[in-house]
């Protein structure tokens, strides 16, 4: 697996298990993987990704009918979003928590 072969290394990146974790059908293993992408992007301190891992994990944790982790997930991806010039991710993540409250 490139994900496993890569851990640890330069070639290491946050976005080659974020997609992973978003191709993996199983929601509860996708948040794992989601985890290991995070730990990775914050390492590097890589804003963009955390905020957009932060946001996928919300998403998975609404699907297994988690409103409350989902919640807390789109607010650190909100919180983490801010320090990105990335407009698309920032306007996606305020979607997402304004559906989330209304549904709540």
């Amino acid at each position: 697996m490139v994900c496993e072969n890569h851990a640890g290394s330069k070639s290491g990146h946050p976005f080659q298990w974020e997609t992973l974790a978003d191709f993996t059908l199983d929601d509860v293993a996708a948040l794992e993987i989601y985890a290991k992408a995070l730990e990775i992007a914050e390492i590097l301190g890589l804003e963009q990704y955390s905020a957009s891992i932060q946001l996928a994990m919300a998403e998975r944790y609404l699907q297994l009918g988690k409103p409350d982790y989902a919640l807390k997930f789109a607010n650190s991806a909100n919180e983490t979003a801010k320090g990105t010039k990335d407009l698309d991710l920032r306007k996606e993540i305020s979607e997402f928590l304004l559906e989330i409250c209304r549904n709540m």
